[in-house]
């Protein structure tokens, strides 16, 4: 029998004496469960009422045998009148007592749960709301949701809420977080039928501080705008100002608390700044605690012998229900793109379902439009592919494109809403990013002109079309694909781009646009940047929002997380070192100004949406 297993949980060997006190408390037990038998209570919540003074409470010994003793008549405390007494074992405080109280209450709660089945719900909320405490302390913890799980295995669906109920609040500092999520992973090695509900919940609750934390950062950055917008204004409407303090306004401001005190606007912005650093802290711990813990998941060995497969299909599938509609992630992310890389199969496992879904007409076209950016940034950043794994994504999208255009021009015309083309103008620019990072690899073989699913032939044509993608696609993007297309000698963009520019001016009732039409004029000079550049061509860029895009493998801002994931990580930087020296050799032939057009390229790594 189950509870019969149970018993022999902590059990006392029986070669030892059972100690007096326990055969005492066993006797006042006993003579208080016959009385409540005949009706008459008030021993037996006596006994109740003894757990929870201080003599009981502090006295670890005590606490032990009254433990013992109950756990010898669990099958007689099975009823209305007695529950007071299960509560009150329940609220106690044990985790941090001796090792003969803790193992007694152990012993008590597998008892428990063996005998009366249905107090299974009330041990695991008590057990699993102490998943905060170091996982060195929470020994006994496991002992018990272990016994759980193995004599009811029923529970084993209803304990996924227990864990969701407990997970500590977003704002929590990170010390009980962490110890619940490596409770949570410890949970696993005994209830593996909770991979799915578990690594479910622990991506959902990351994904929920990556969002926090970015959402946080870009409001400090907003507001950074705002301030500046407003100085210009002041500056310009009201130059001779008389008030002569040398404290900006918003410093100056004082906010009221409720209980009168009077905090500035730099004491609130550096106490929010505080709290945004605690908030990555804390992802950046959690993160790197799963990173490393899916190292050993996914070790050659575990995916060799296929161990691996069934938790790989969890994480995608979590993956895409939870990170890829969402569009303000920067970390969690990294989690497939790190698994990924334990082997070959899994990294075409990833790109397969990407691309499957990026052009599928079944899937909506925002999820289109995220899958084709993850498609982009991944086979920019990932170390570990290929050059047929690149070739093959490149030449599947390349087609793509080629297809689309054909087929679809004919319904562009100045009237046209641009932005029900996401999706092809999704492509292109992952091709342009791609072709970037990885132009050195898309030549072919032994062929010094010629380029993989003619990428040259795709590109002159793409970029002359109706649908204009150098007009529409990420602006940083679009311009260090124009300055490494022209070096590879594959497509000349600038003509094209001074156009948009002037009909960009245009279009937002500028008088007078720029003139100049040279390339030199859509270069940045040798102190410019790629921003700079861009707003050069893209000033009113903002009323393309809607086709702009995010680069979800841009590099983390998690110290320690970016650690785990740098061996397996392209750098803009091992890509400009190369990019620059070709720049160089094919610039000698170009006008001065285009050859004084070296920008910083470590910008293509900031998503500026």
């Amino acid at each position: 029998m189950a509870s019969s297993a149970a018993t022999q949980i902590y059990e006392t060997p029986t070669s030892q004496p059972v100690p007096s006190s326990v055969l005492m408390y066993e006797h006042l037990v006993s003579q208080a469960l016959d009385q409540l038998d005949q009706g008459n209570p008030l021993a037996f919540t006596t006994i109740a009422n003894q757990l929870a003074t201080p003599q009981v409470i502090n006295d670890d010994s005590k606490l032990s045998a009254i433990l013992r003793a109950l756990s010898r008549e669990t099958g007689r405390i099975d009823g209305g009148n007695a529950t007071a007494i299960i509560q009150s074992v329940l609220a106690l405080p044990w985790s941090n007592r001796s090792t003969e109280c803790v193992d007694s209450y152990v012993r008590f709660l597998a008892v428990l749960i063996s005998s009366i089945p249905r107090w299974w719900i009330d041990v695991a909320h008590k057990i699993v709301e102490e998943f905060v405490l170091p996982i060195e302390q929470t020994v006994p913890h496991h002992t018990v949701l272990r016994h759980i799980v193995q004599i009811i295995p029923t529970a084993v669906p209803k304990l996924s809420s227990v864990l969701v109920k407990h997970f500590p609040h977003k704002h929590e500092r990170t010390g009980p977080s962490l110890n619940y999520v490596k409770n949570l992973l410890k949970h696993l090695e005994y209830c593996p039928e909770q991979q799915r509900a578990v690594w479910g919940l622990l991506i959902e609750k990351v994904m929920q501080l990556d969002v926090e934390t970015e959402n946080d950062d870009e409001d400090e950055d907003d507001e950074d705008e705002d301030e500046d917008e407003e100085t210009e204004d002041e500056e310009s409407d009201d130059e001779d100002s008389e008030d002569d303090s040398s404290e900006p306004p918003s410093k100056r401001m004082k906010l009221d608390f409720a209980d009168g005190e009077e905090v500035t606007a730099a004491e609130l912005e550096q106490v929010q700044s505080e709290a945004l650093l605690q908030l990555q802290t804390k992802l950046d711990a959690i993160l790197s605690e799963l990173l490393i813990y899916l190292d050993g998941k996914f070790s050659a060995q575990e995916v060799e012998n296929g161990n691996a497969t069934p938790l790989f299909i969890i994480l995608l599938e979590k993956f895409k229900e939870y990170v890829l509609p969402t569009h303000t992630t920067r970390s969690v992310q990294y989690i497939m793109f790190k698994v990924s890389h334990a082997h070959p199969d899994l990294l075409d496992s990833f790109l397969v379902s990407m691309v499957e879904m990026a052009l599928s007409p079944a899937v909506p076209i925002d999820r289109r439009q995220k899958a084709m950016q993850y498609i982009s940034s991944f086979v920019s950043r990932a170390r570990g592919l290929s050059r047929t794994q690149i070739v093959f994504v490149v030449s599947f999208l390349a087609g793509w494109v080629e297809k689309y255009a054909t087929e679809r021009e004919s319904e562009v015309d100045e009237a046209s809403n641009m932005a029900r083309f996401r999706v092809f103008y999704a492509a292109v620019q992952a091709l342009f990013y791609t072709f970037c990072f990885r132009h050195s690899m898309l030549r072919k073989p032994d062929s010094a002109g010629e380029w993989e699913a003619d990428l040259d032939k795709l590109f002159q044509r793409v970029i002359m079309t109706k649908f204009n993608p150098l007009k529409y696609c990420k602006s940083t993007v679009v311009a260090m694909f124009a300055r490494i297309a022209r070096n590879e000698n594959v497509a000349y963009c600038f003509s094209i781009m001074e156009q948009n520019r002037i009909g960009r001016f245009r279009a937002a009732g500028s008088t007078s646009p720029p003139s100049s039409a040279s390339s030199s004029s859509l270069l940045a000079s040798r102190s410019g940047s790629l921003t700079n550049l861009s707003k050069t061509l893209w000033p009113n860029h903002r009323e393309f929002a809607i086709l702009e895009s995010y680069f979800p493998f841009d590099p983390m801002s998690l110290p320690n997380s970016r650690k785990l994931v740098q061996n397996i990580y392209i750098e803009w930087g091992d890509v400009n070192d190369a990019a620059d020296s070709d720049s160089a050799s094919a610039s000698e032939s170009e006008d001065d100004s285009e050859s004084d057009s070296n920008v910083d390229d470590d910008e293509l790594d900031v998503d500026d949406n």
